[in-house]
């Protein structure tokens, strides 16, 4: 799947759970940044993870905090 079409897809989700006001932020921006919580950024991976049918390591959650971030992780664990 294309990187670019994995943001859109986080982008659409990160929205619904922060209420649709990303507007002004970027990729690099920190979710926790968003207002999103422990269980905000929780609930997002879930769905990430539902979404893209992959499992997000906890030790590699920890290190993820960007959409950008996310993108990078998602498309390295949907290489064939």
């Amino acid at each position: 799947m294309d990187r670019n079409v994995i943001l859109e897809k986080l982008e659409l989700m990160l929205k619904k759970h922060v209420g649709g006001n990303i507007e002004n932020t970027s990729y690099d921006t920190e979710l926790s940044f968003l207002g999103l919580d422990s269980l905000g950024i929780s609930e997002v991976v879930v769905e990430i993870e539902e979404e893209f049918d992959c499992v997000i390591r906890m030790d590699d959650f920890i290190k993820l905090k960007t959409l950008n971030d996310f993108a990078d992780y998602i498309a390295n664990e949907l290489k064939p």
